[in-house]
């Protein structure tokens, strides 16, 4: 009985690990965020005035972008249809380009730009697609999937 345990545990071990996990080949930004207060420092405050502290907020993912280096530089790549990996997909973007001195990233946009979370793309990966959703909530749900293949035009 106890190998039989024994086997049956390696048997699950061995099948959890065959399951799909987070996948390696995909950014997913978070579809909110909570800031804390931040305390404001205004250099020319008029006299009798101060400034009104906020509670913590709950923002939502408003939007994402892809850009050529750090996204502070402001080089954000225009998406346009293309073939990856054999499917056509509507939102594309070529990256780590010899245009991308920087590499490239993605940034997801929480507030209408006020809170940007970023992160940088791999530089084995040579293309990259969205796929976005709404939940129940009607929240914003945004997959950035990327692959080692060039990015091919639609013709």
């Amino acid at each position: 009985m106890k190998y039989k345990i024994i086997n049956l545990s390696i048997f699950f071990l061995a099948s959890i690990s065959a399951l799909p996990s987070a996948q390696a080949n995909e950014i997913i930004c978070p579809s909110s965020i909570t800031i804390k207060s931040a305390h404001l420092d205004i250099d020319n405050l008029p006299d009798d005035w101060m400034v009104s502290e906020k509670k913590d907020a709950l923002l939502l993912l408003d939007g994402f972008g892809v850009y050529s280096d750090n996204p502070a530089k402001k080089i954000q790549q225009k998406p346009d249809a293309g073939i990856i990996d054999g499917k056509e997909h509507q939102t594309t973007w070529s990256v780590n380009t010899t245009y991308d001195q920087g590499g490239s990233w993605v940034s997801c946009d929480y507030n209408y730009g006020e809170v940007n979370l970023i992160k940088k793309i791999a530089k084995t990966m040579k293309s990259c697609w969205e796929i976005d959703s709404m939940d129940q909530f009607d929240r914003l749900h945004i997959t950035l999937k990327y692959s080692t293949s060039e990015l091919q035009e639609v013709k």
